[in-house]
């Protein structure tokens, strides 16, 4: 059933929105992009159920967007971030990594979108609401900085995928996640510098729903309150700030490339069971492997961490038969027989 969507557009400084149009009239869509010469055009993220635009059921995908003002320096902190929330949402949710879309802004910022059918989504009053509730959690629990909680009204505007950001003289693109994690910045702004590109409306593909992402969603939000996401603890870990020499030691010594991934994974769990937060512990991770040779590759150091907090959560930790087998004991430590 044809739904409707709210279009926007920015031309001669004046922007312009409340232009609707059903979400199958393929023809207008593309009549409104030649108008706006591609540039400055924004979409509602959700489809309306009918004209009442603010009582109706709302559809739409979960959507995510990160942003960082000084993304160019920042650019690897930003991309760890998707990265952390794309593992979370497959490993936790189970849902399939070409489910979720990645697009660059345009600008400042990435977005991550996920198709409502994942969830059994098909209609709901109050979804902007749930998902903010949802996001919210997720940045609390990951320490996700730079994921923008403050954009779930129901009239929340999008810029349109391949369109032209006047601003920046970029398209907002779709990538994959190897793109994203193989490449450095200067990459993703040439091929969002292309505008020639062939504009394309998509047409939505079929999805199927992921029974552990819908049964998830629907516990967040039944009446009976509450899920305290991730609330497992490692059982007869010491937490505090202090660290272990064992654990200075490693993080003082550069590794080479036969020990590198068995050194990391102890490493990273033994940060975890001091208590310190994700980016501080990610930091610490960064800042030693820049002293291996050669380095751990970042995509790879990345996932070795999302194990080693996998492990923790499933009460499941690395200790000192692990760090004797890499040699790294230190005689000092409390622990040292």
């Amino acid at each position: 059933m044809a739904r409707i969507v709210e279009f926007g557009g920015a031309k001669n400084g004046f922007f312009r929105r409340n232009m609707y149009i059903y979400n199958n009239d393929v023809p207008s869509i593309i009549d409104l992009i030649d108008k706006y010469n591609n540039t400055d055009i924004y979409c509602s993220i959700y489809s309306y159920e009918n004209d009442d635009i603010e009582n109706c059921g709302l559809l739409g995908p979960l959507y995510f967007d990160f942003d960082d003002i000084n993304i160019e320096a920042n650019y690897k902190d930003v991309r760890r971030e998707v990265y952390q929330l794309i593992s979370l949402l497959n490993r936790e949710f189970g849902i399939p990594l070409d489910y979720m879309e990645i697009y660059f802004s345009g600008n400042k910022g990435f977005h991550v979108l996920i198709p409502p059918e994942v969830f059994g989504i098909t209609n709901d009053v109050d979804l902007n609401i749930k998902y903010k509730k949802l996001v919210k959690l997720i940045a609390k629990e990951y320490n996700l900085t730079r994921l923008d909680n403050k954009i779930y009204d129901r009239k929340r505007l999008f810029r349109l995928p391949n369109s032209i950001n006047s601003k920046s003289g970029l398209r907002k693109i779709k990538i994959n996640l190897d793109f994203l994690m193989d490449n450095d910045f200067i990459s993703i702004l040439e091929l969002a510098k292309d505008h020639n590109k062939e504009i394309i409306v998509e047409i939505n593909k079929e999805i199927k729903t992921i029974q552990k992402a819908k049964k998830a969603f629907e516990y967040l939000f039944s009446p009976i309150k509450h899920i305290n996401y991730h609330v497992n603890k490692t059982n007869n870990v010491i937490h505090d700030k202090e660290l272990l020499p064992c654990i200075t030691n490693i993080l003082n010594t550069s590794i080479g490339e036969g020990k590198r991934n068995n050194t990391a994974i102890v490493l990273a769990s033994g940060l975890i069971q001091t208590g310190r937060d994700e980016n501080s512990i990610i930091d610490m991770l960064t800042k030693w492997n820049q002293n291996n040779n050669p380095p751990i590759p970042d995509r790879e150091l990345l996932s070795t961490f999302v194990s080693a907090k996998q492990m923790y959560l499933n009460n499941k930790h690395y200790g000192c038969s692990a760090i004797k087998d890499l040699d790294m004991c230190v005689n000092t430590c409390k622990f040292y027989c």
